[in-house]
C-alpha cells in the first residue's frame, strides 16, 4: 500500500508539471508568421529525460522572464534584430546557462532546454553520502546545494538546465511530438 501511494505522488507530480497547451500542429502556423521588423526564438524541451521533469526551466530573455519551459513542451517570443542573452535556469537552485545570439528579422531561432545531470549529481551526491553517514537532513541539503553552487561555479552553462541551439529540421522532428507551455 505504501508504494502504490508514493508512486500515485511521483505520476501527480509528473503530470502536473507536463506541459498540457495546444499541441505543436495547432500553433504551427503562428510560429511560422514572424511579425515584420522582429526575430523569433522557440525554446524546445522534450520528454526524454526525467531529470527534473517536476520542474519548469525558466527561459529569460536579456534578463526578463518571457515563460517556463515545461516537461514536454514549447514556447516562442519575438524579438527585435540584434545581440540577445538567452538564459535557462530556475529561480531556486545556483547557476544559469547564458547562450548569446545575434537575432536577424524576419528569422526563427530555434533552443533546446535539456537536464543538466552534472547539476543533479552535485546535489545528490554529497546529499546521499552524508544521509548514509548518518548527518542530519539539514546538513543533506546544504551539502547538495554547495555541490550544486561548486559544479556550476564559474561555467556558462552551468545550473539546472542546459540550453543550446537546434538547427530547423531536428526542431521541427521534435515539436511535433510537444506542447504549448505557457
Amino acid at each position: 500500500m505504501k508504494c502504490s501511494w508514493w508512486l500515485s505522488a511521483v505520476c501527480f507530480l509528473l503530470a502536473a508539471c507536463a506541459a498540457r497547451g495546444t499541441g505543436f500542429d495547432s500553433s504551427r502556423g503562428d510560429i511560422s508568421r514572424v511579425p515584420e521588423g522582429k526575430a523569433r526564438v522557440v525554446f524546445l524541451r522534450t520528454d526524454e529525460s526525467l531529470l527534473y521533469s517536476a520542474r519548469k526551466a525558466r527561459v529569460l530573455i536579456d534578463g526578463e522572464k518571457t515563460g517556463g519551459c515545461a516537461l514536454g513542451g514549447f514556447i516562442f517570443r519575438d524579438m527585435a534584430p540584434g545581440e540577445h542573452r538567452l538564459v535557462a535556469d530556475t529561480w531556486d537552485a545556483p547557476g544559469r546557462c547564458e547562450v548569446i545570439v545575434t537575432a536577424e528579422a524576419g528569422r526563427i531561432y530555434y533552443f533546446q532546454v535539456d537536464p543538466r545531470p552534472q547539476s543533479f549529481w552535485g546535489f545528490a551526491g554529497p546529499a546521499a553520502a552524508s544521509d548514509l553517514l548518518g548527518q542530519s537532513i539539514a546538513f543533506s541539503i546544504a551539502s547538495g546545494i554547495g555541490g550544486m553552487t561548486a559544479e556550476s561555479y564559474g561555467k556558462e552553462c552551468g545550473g539546472v538546465f542546459r540550453l543550446y541551439p537546434v538547427d530547423e529540421p531536428t526542431a521541427m522532428k521534435r515539436l511535433a511530438k510537444l506542447r504549448l507551455s505557457d
